[in-house]
C-alpha cells in the first residue's frame, strides 16, 4: 500500500513531468545542472528531476572521447542552457541538447595570464582548455602552447593530461588556433617590446654566467645584456678606468646603463654603462699632488736610511748608549 509520502512525491513529480513535457512540446530553453559524469555523458537535473546530456549533444565537443574524459569533472556542479532533445513519461526518460547560443563572447588580452587544463599532449603542442579560467560562462575556450613557447628548462614530459597551468595569451595563428605561451620573455621579443627600449636608461644587474664564466647584465629581471666598450665612446684614459670598474664589479652589483642594440637572434641586449668618471685634476692639483708624493718619498727614505739613534728622543738614546757600553765590556 501506498504511504502518504510516497503519494506526495509522486504527485510533485508528475507535476514537474507535466512542465517538461509542455517545454519539450513548446520548444523552449531550460538550464540544466550538470550532476554526475558517466563514460559518454552526464546526469543532469531540470526543475529536480534527472536528465542526461551525450557529449555529442553538449555545447562544445572535442575531437576524442578521451579529452571529455579529462574535462567532464572540472564541469561538475555549473549550470549550462539546452532545450530538451527526447521525452517520455512511461518510462520518465528526459534527454538534453545543448547546443543553442547561451555564451558571452571571450575576449583573450595579449600578454595576460589565463589558468587552463591540458587535455592532450603531441610532440610539439600542447592543448590546453582555458574556458574554466572563465568558470565556463564563455563556454569552450580551446588553446595550443607550442613547444617554443615552454618556459626555460620545460619540456614535453613535464606536463600531464588533467593537469592545470596557468600561460600567457599571444596571438591567434593563421590557422586560428589561440596561441598561449609560458615563456614571459619569448612573447615580448616577438611583440617588439626589447626594440622599443634602445635609447632608454636601465637598472642593471650584475652576475657571472657560470657557463662562459663571463659578466652578464639583467635587466628587468628578464632581459640578458652584455657590456659594448666601444672605442668611439672613451678616451683611451676613459677606457682604462672603465675597464679597472667593471674588474672591480660583483654579482649583485646595480649599475645605469643605456641600451645600444638589441639582437633578437640571440635574445641578449648591448647596452653601455653610464659610468661616472673621476674628475681630471688641474695642474695645479697636479702638482700638489706630486709635492706630497715627494715628501712621502723623502720621509720614508729619512726614516730608512737615518741611524735609529738620531730618529728618537734623547732620553731614549742615552739609555741605548749606557746599554751599549755596559754590554761593551761583557766578554764572550
Amino acid at each position: 500500500m501506498e504511504t502518504k509520502d510516497e503519494s506526495i512525491n509522486q504527485d510533485w513529480i508528475q507535476e514537474r513531468a507535466n512542465e517538461l513535457e509542455q517545454i519539450f512540446i513548446n520548444i523552449e530553453s531550460v538550464p540544466f545542472k550538470i550532476n554526475e559524469a558517466k563514460e559518454y555523458g552526464f546526469i543532469t537535473r531540470v526543475k529536480g528531476l534527472f536528465c542526461y546530456i551525450s557529449y555529442v549533444y553538449m555545447p562544445w565537443g572535442y575531437d576524442q572521447l578521451s579529452h571529455w574524459t579529462t574535462i567532464a569533472p572540472y564541469l561538475v556542479g555549473k549550470v549550462l542552457w539546452g532545450k530538451i532533445n527526447s521525452f517520455s513519461k512511461d518510462p520518465l526518460r528526459i534527454t538534453l541538447n545543448g547546443k543553442i547560443p547561451q555564451f558571452r563572447i571571450s575576449e583573450l588580452n595579449t600578454n595576460q595570464l589565463y589558468r587552463g587544463i591540458v587535455y592532450d599532449i603531441s610532440p610539439n603542442v600542447i592543448w590546453v582548455e582555458f574556458g574554466i579560467h572563465f568558470d565556463w560562462k564563455c563556454g569552450s575556450i580551446k588553446g595550443i602552447i607550442p613547444k617554443h613557447h615552454f618556459s626555460q628548462n620545460e619540456t614535453k614530459s613535464d606536463f600531464t593530461i588533467g593537469q592545470e597551468l596557468y600561460a600567457i595569451f599571444f596571438q591567434v595563428n593563421p590557422k586560428g588556433y589561440n596561441v598561449f605561451s609560458r615563456n614571459p620573455v619569448k612573447i615580448d621579443w616577438q611583440l617588439g617590446n626589447p626594440q622599443k627600449m634602445i635609447g632608454q636608461k636601465v637598472k642593471a644587474v650584475v652576475f657571472h654566467d657560470p657557463k662562459f664564466n663571463k659578466l652578464r647584465l639583467l635587466i628587468d629581471d628578464k632581459y640578458v645584456a652584455v657590456l659594448l666598450i666601444l672605442k668611439k665612446d672613451y678616451t683611451n684614459r676613459e677606457k682604462r678606468e672603465v675597464l679597472e670598474a667593471i674588474y672591480e664589479l660583483q654579482d649583485g652589483d646595480v649599475i645605469e646603463s643605456e641600451v645600444v642594440e638589441v639582437v633578437e637572434e640571440k635574445g641578449i641586449f648591448k647596452v653601455k654603462w653610464l659610468y661616472e668618471f673621476k674628475p681630471i685634476k688641474s695642474p695645479k692639483e697636479k702638482k700638489q699632488k706630486r709635492r706630497t708624493e715627494k715628501t712621502k718619498r723623502d720621509n720614508f727614505n729619512h726614516a730608512l736610511f737615518t741611524p735609529i739613534e738620531e730618529l728618537i728622543d734623547i732620553e731614549s738614546r742615552e739609555k741605548i748608549y749606557g746599554l751599549k757600553k755596559k754590554f761593551s765590556n761583557i766578554e764572550y
